[in-house]
């Protein structure tokens, strides 16, 4: 608790850590879906998700723990084929994990955002092949891990499980 901002060790107050549940607000706008949350060093939340629309990730934000969100805008940055993705903390950066292809499901690749979201340049390419869903897990305060579809000639073909560290994402 002592490692969360003043924020943030205030939802977790105000929240039970997980001993009680409470439903969060929905995201003001239809042809979003499989989302992913992330909380910022400044106590707010970033909700990634899938859009029907477009070739970006759509991102919206709540600084009330999730009762409300913002309208969804476009991520300039995260490239995406309208497929899953996962966003997740890593001390103040921000890292995503999608495939980052406009055309078909491939390219998996970890980004990263050192504003909050803002912006997404840093990046590494996991797997250049055709791919789909993915998770990421922080292992330490210098490795990520992903686990994503991939495969040959479809994503669904396997599941790859690869350690990345963090000082290659650039």
């Amino acid at each position: 608790l002592h490692l969360l901002s003043r924020r943030q060790r205030q939802m977790c107050i105000r929240d039970s850590y997980g001993k009680t549940w409470k439903r969060g607000g929905t995201v003001p706008e239809s042809g979003v879906g499989e989302c992913s949350v992330a909380a910022l060093p400044d106590g707010r939340l970033v909700l990634n998700m899938r859009a029907s629309d477009g070739y970006f990730r759509k991102q919206s934000f709540s600084d009330d723990g999730g009762l409300t969100w913002t309208k969804p805008v476009p991520a300039q940055d995260q490239i995406d084929c309208k497929c899953q993705g996962s966003i997740i903390a890593s001390g103040t950066s921000l890292l995503l994990s999608n495939a980052a292809s406009a055309s078909e499901r491939a390219c998996m690749t970890v980004s990263k955002s050192v504003d909050g979201g803002v912006s997404w340049t840093a990046r590494y390419l996991v797997y250049p092949g055709k791919s789909g869903y993915s998770d990421l897990v922080m292992l330490s305060d210098t490795q990520v891990a992903v686990f994503y579809e991939g495969g040959a000639k479809r994503y669904t073909d396997g599941l790859d499980f690869k350690i990345i560290d963090l000082k290659d994402i650039i």
